[in-house]
C-alpha cells in the first residue's frame, strides 16, 4: 500500500467506533466465504448445498489453525 494511502485507510480505522469496525468485520467475512463457495461450487458442480457448506466450513476451520 502507498504511504498516503496506508494513512487515509489508519485515518479512518481510527475514526470508526467498535461498531463500525465490527460491521466491517462481519461484511468482510461474508464476503470472504462466498468468494470460497463460488470457488467450490465451480470445482465441484456436483456436489450438493451441504456438501459445498462442509466443505467451505474446513477450509475456513484450517485457515484459521
Amino acid at each position: 500500500m502507498h504511504d498516503r494511502s496506508a494513512e487515509v485507510y489508519a485515518q479512518a480505522l481510527r475514526a470508526m467506533s467498535l461498531e463500525q469496525k465490527l460491521r466491517v468485520a462481519e461484511g468482510l467475512r461474508a464476503v470472504a466465504w462466498q468468494m470460497q463457495e463460488n470457488a467450490v461450487r465451480r470445482a465441484h458442480p456436483g456436489w450438493s448445498d451441504r456438501d459445498v457448506y462442509q466443505q467451505v466450513c474446513e477450509m475456513f476451520l484450517r485457515a484459521s489453525a
